[in-house]
């Protein structure tokens, strides 16, 4: 069945693409529920659009580009879901095709194949969150960039603008997702481990790496958002209190599948040997890669199984090499399809049974009348068809501008962002309210209690 991938044909892209919407399509019509995350980013897109200034007036801390992607997409299409998952759809396509050709122009297998865009299409669907336009995923295709270049340094193409340029496309994957810096540490490591250092390379990588985040400082810096902006993405992105939506001990069961596979095939790339030193050099590269998705769990402060995505890449990697590598006829004929078959069914598998309460949105436990909210909550499940008001997204973030209030400057940009858009009611599940009202009286006489933590606005 693989056969028909291992055929050096771009027609072959077009068959994998297609294997792409028909499991997605698929999916969506089995019913994958809406994703807490995924409903965040529509209501920031939503916020965005209306005017609001990210970070100073709406309280979250999603990477820029990625909100100027949410907002770009709200402008154009609205509050859409689907325009999410379809733009999602055809970035998972376009990284695949670019780790593909990577690995092709850069010679890292004997055999020039498609299977590489295969088995990521295939690992990606395996993993939760994959419906999701996460900014994981937009990170993604310039982290993919990068390691171009980090390839073609490994075969002795030594240009001073190679290091500049993967700099350069690391910066953007951070502003898409901070924790993707990670990966301008091991890139590092790729680039220097397997030669000599020289300081002016190493300034070039240094330097393309600082310009996006310099251009992202002074854009913050002109609106006057730029404290906010770093409390959000420094303070609480990587120093703020863990919140886990999703256990992967207890969905391990679930995952077992592209998780044995893909360890399986790295554990045998690595005892059974027959590479070249420029095989094993892009191995071990592509074992950092590895390591360092790792490592993103671990600095991320709010866990989901979106964060899985970045497997994909060693993972493939390691299960397209395996199966090259396969010499006994025999294994040849069945491991290949067995590998093929079981990706195919574990989304199924994943979405049927994943234990998705925590992350999952689920239907309105309320019934509101009124056209606009404001929530102070943990969640914004209540929120769901309604139209959001009001600056608080991030729970932690919420509460810590909450404790702020003492600061007339940063109260001041509060209120103005709560004026902007009166909410018809405000939700108070942190009994923050009387807060509010105490230090904007003006605010408080414009609202009543209707019952414990339920506040209506006064119709005059």
């Amino acid at each position: 069945m693989l056969r028909f991938f291992r055929v050096n044909d771009s027609n072959r892209l077009i068959v994998i693409f297609l294997i792409l919407i028909v499991l997605r399509s698929i999916l969506s019509w089995q019913g994958v529920p809406l994703n807490f995350f995924e409903l965040k980013w529509l209501l920031i897109g939503q916020r965005m659009d209306e005017g609001f200034m990210m970070y100073k007036e709406i309280y979250d801390y999603c990477g820029p580009l990625s909100v100027f992607m949410y907002w770009l997409l709200d402008a154009l299409f609205g509050k859409s879901l689907v325009a999410h998952h379809i733009i999602s759809s055809l970035l998972i396509f376009l990284n695949a095709v670019i780790f593909n050709l990577l690995l092709i122009r850069n010679r890292v297998y004997k055999e020039s194949s498609y299977l590489p865009a295969l088995f990521f299409v295939l690992m990606v669907l395996a993993f939760p969150d994959f419906m999701a336009l996460s900014p994981q995923l937009m990170a993604m295709t310039f982290i993919l960039l990068a390691l171009n270049n980090v390839f073609k340094r490994i075969a002795n193409e030594v240009t001073d603008d190679l290091f500049l340029i993967a700099g350069l496309y690391l910066g953007i994957a951070v502003l898409f997702y901070p924790p993707a810096i990670v990966f301008f540490v091991s890139l590092l490591l790729s680039f220097f481990i397997f030669s000599t250092p020289i300081l002016r390379r190493v300034a070039l990588y240094f330097n393309g790496f600082f310009i996006p985040l310099v251009m992202a400082y002074c854009f913050y810096y002109w609106n006057d958002s730029h404290y906010y902006a770093w409390d959000s993405l420094i303070m609480r992105g990587f120093f703020g209190s863990r919140v886990v939506y999703f256990n992967i001990f207890e969905n391990m069961k679930f995952l077992a599948i592209p998780i044995f596979w893909g360890l399986y095939a790295m554990l045998n790339t690595f005892a059974v040997g027959r590479l070249t030193s420029f095989q094993l050099k892009i191995a071990q590269t592509m074992l950092l890669i590895f390591l360092s998705s790792l490592v993103v769990i671990w600095l991320d402060v709010e866990f989901s199984s979106v964060q899985l995505l970045f497997f994909g890449l060693p993972m493939s990697f390691f299960l397209t090499h395996y199966i090259l590598s396969i010499k006994k006829r025999r294994a040849r004929a069945i491991i290949p399809n067995l590998i093929f078959i079981s990706l195919i069914i574990t989304p199924y598998i994943v979405y049927n049974q994943l234990q998705n309460d925590v992350w999952a949105v689920t239907p309105k436990q309320r019934s509101f009348s009124e056209s606009s909210f404001m929530i102070l909550s943990d969640r914004v499940d209540a929120l769901r068809e309604g139209d959001i008001r009001g600056p608080f997204f991030d729970p932690a973030l919420s509460k810590q501008r909450l404790k702020e209030l003492s600061d007339p400057i940063r109260a001041a940009a509060m209120i103005k962002a709560i004026d902007k858009a009166l909410p018809t009611v405000i939700i108070d599940d942190w009994s923050k309210v009387p807060l509010l009202f105490r230090t904007f009286p003006d605010l408080g006489s414009k609202y009543e209690l209707e019952a414990e933590g339920y506040y209506r606005k006064i119709s005059n």
